[in-house]
């Protein structure tokens, strides 16, 4: 039962963060329309820190991706090889 509680105890920590980090995210993004609006451009800095943290979120979810796929895939061209052999 351990295991379940903490899984709900993260559970309920995530459901907190999550609006959290949605409201600094409308934060920010609010102030950048001001200064677009101002027709002041955006800060560098701002722009360059969103790109590379998309960038390597991009490239994190990719690596995952492929770890996944590989340990579904592996065993299945497996398994499709065995069944042509199999067929022949």
């Amino acid at each position: 039962m351990k295991s379940i509680d903490e899984f709900q105890s993260l559970t309920n920590r995530a459901q907190l963060d999550i609006p959290q980090a949605v409201n600094v995210t409308d934060n920010v993004l609010s102030q950048i329309r001001e200064q677009q609006a101002a027709n002041e451009p955006a800060s560098s800095w701002l722009l360059y820190s969103f790109t590379a943290t998309a960038v390597a979120t991009a490239i994190v979810v990719g690596i995952n991706n492929l770890n996944l796929y590989q340990q579904v895939s592996d065993p299945f061209v497996g398994f499709l090889v065995d069944m042509s052999r199999i067929m022949q």
